[in-house]
């Protein structure tokens, strides 16, 4: 999947709503509201830059019944498409959909259904959630999951990757967790330092080898997101103080790359860019 890309990979968040009460969460809700029409013309934007990859994610997009036309909308043959969702607005009709118009689908569990609901705060999510992975695991869909590793879930790392290891999934991301936004908020509750995450996460990737496991510090996750929301508003965590995001400005203004890169890191973007593409393609 290769490109001429300006910008490698684009992550399109829906910032005005969830249906988890998540408090380690990272994206910046605003409460603001758009429409099928702007998130197209958000697209379109998008691909004059020729990405690689598309991200869609926030709060659960599959709350928004037109998501599933912007989807057919994005679809083509030269952008890899995933979809971040906590799977509870999936219903069976989109399973076709995924399977058509996306490459690859996130799903998040933290850990074993104790671990995972304290997480969460929602009892019945764990189960929702390993419900849809075997159904879209079924369906022929690739399935990578995302693990916040975090002061409350990183003891459970090795019965989840047990869990994990039944299934053919294609990538496990291993995320430090991040204070940002309402994580900052609760970073007392959440945060590891650097050597307790890589602690907790080596003797995974060292010991199982039933899938790509991405082990994503904060470090390097460093400037490598360009993060437009619904209503077309870019944003990047801040060049100077990482636990911050710094709004750059609306993604139809001509100059926004420019602007963007005061902050952003086009390079870093690559390389997370590339191993998504290359767990995916082996």
């Amino acid at each position: 999947m290769e490109t001429n890309s300006e910008l490698s990979r684009v992550i399109f968040n829906f910032t005005d709503k969830c249906n988890l009460p998540c408090q380690f969460c990272y994206i910046p809700f605003d409460r603001l509201k758009s429409e099928l029409n702007l998130w197209k013309s958000i697209i379109t934007k998008c691909k004059e830059w020729h990405p690689q990859i598309i991200v869609f994610g926030g709060g659960d997009p599959f709350l928004y019944q037109d998501f599933r036309e912007l989807l057919h909308y994005s679809k083509d043959d030269a952008t890899f498409i995933n979809v971040d969702t906590n799977a509870l607005a999936l219903r069976s009709q989109d399973v076709s959909i995924l399977k058509e118009c996306v490459n690859q689908v996130g799903l998040p569990i933290e850990g074993l259904e104790e671990t995972h609901t304290i997480m969460r705060y929602n009892p019945k999510h764990f189960r929702v959630v390993v419900k849809w992975l075997e159904i879209l695991l079924d369906a022929g869909i690739r399935i990578k999951i995302n693990t916040v590793v975090s002061k409350i879930n990183h003891h459970d790392l090795k019965n989840l990757a047990l869990l994990l290891a039944q299934y053919p999934i294609s990538q496990w991301c291993l995320y430090q967790f991040w204070p940002l936004a309402i994580g900052k908020e609760n970073q007392k509750l959440y945060a590891l330092t650097d050597k307790e995450f890589l602690a907790a996460v080596k003797p995974i990737k060292e010991n199982f080898t039933f899938t790509h496991i991405d082990i994503a510090s904060i470090s390097k996750r460093l400037h490598s997101h360009f993060f437009v929301s619904h209503t077309g508003k870019v944003y990047s965590d801040h060049k100077d103080d990482p636990e911050k995001y710094v709004p750059i400005g609306s993604i139809f203004e001509e100059d926004i790359l420019r602007k963007w890169r005061n902050h952003g890191d086009e390079y870093a973007v690559s390389a997370r860019a590339r191993l998504r593409i290359q767990a995916y393609e082996d």
